[in-house]
């Protein structure tokens, strides 16, 4: 049989400027599959590649363009065989730190449909501060950095977070994801300002039990917890069109 090859990874972009401004497209884009042959049992064509890495570091943000770092798509069978399309690359990442646009995360994989996360693979890093964690077109993420070892555990804190209902969120073992979603406060808070300093033992995210800040999430993306590891979010949750899957522990929420 005569496999289809495999597409290729996007590559990397890094913009490290002053201010960046315009429109247009920077892209590091997975390759296409490409096609095997198809008779008798040889079925097999190829996936897509996963997309690249961009990041902007930068002063100020003025771009109005596209940021695509997408999966490629794996041969588009016309019959339906083995590789179409459920074998597409998964998401690339785009990350921009700009003074008004702060450590923006965002995965995005244009509704391709990769069965694999994108991992997170920062080499040594325990801990992920993150402003806006964006979760877009069936992309899927975790956490799992380079040569961080169990039982060490990884902290990602996300401040803000932005999906349209169809990505995943996937919390590996030993991870301690912490989902504040802190521009949704419904009462007064002891902590005005909600920042990444604001752990306090009784709940990372409303504060003491004397008086406990008072928040809502409604979760953006699907959410896999697995076990051994844990999952902090504000005291009121409510799941509307997403689903959990809590295999670990889930702290914060007294009202479902």
């Amino acid at each position: 049989c005569q496999i289809g090859g495999g597409g290729g990874s996007g590559g990397s972009i890094l913009l490290e400027i002053g201010k960046m401004s315009g429109t247009g497209t920077v892209r590091a884009r997975g390759g296409n599959g490409g096609r095997g042959e198809t008779y008798y049992s040889c079925r097999y064509h190829g996936g897509g590649g996963g997309g690249g890495r961009i990041a902007l570091l930068c002063q100020e943000t003025a771009f109005s363009g596209e940021w695509q770092a997408f999966g490629g798509l794996s041969y588009d069978d016309p019959n339906g065989y083995p590789g179409s399309p459920y074998n597409d690359g998964s998401a690339g990442t785009v990350y921009r730190d700009c003074t008004n646009d702060v450590k923006h995360l965002v995965l995005d994989n244009n509704n391709h449909e990769s069965p694999q996360n994108t991992i997170i693979t920062d080499k040594n890093v325990t801990s992920f501060n993150i402003t806006t964690l964006e979760i877009v077109r069936k992309a899927k993420v975790a956490f799992k950095p380079e040569a961080v070892q169990a039982p060490t555990w990884v902290r990602v804190d996300a401040l803000h977070n932005v999906g349209d209902k169809s990505g995943t969120l996937h919390v590996y073992a030993y991870t301690n994801m912490v989902l504040r979603d802190s521009n949704k406060v419904l009462d007064s808070a002891r902590v005005n300002t909600e920042s990444y300093t604001t752990t306090v033992p009784f709940n990372e995210l409303t504060g003491s039990s004397a008086s406990p800040r008072s928040a809502i999430i409604e979760p953006v993306w699907n959410i896999i917890v697995d076990a051994g590891s844990n999952v902090t979010m504000p005291d009121h949750l409510t799941m509307n069109n997403t689903w959990l899957i809590l295999r670990g522990k889930l702290s914060g929420p007294r009202y479902i």
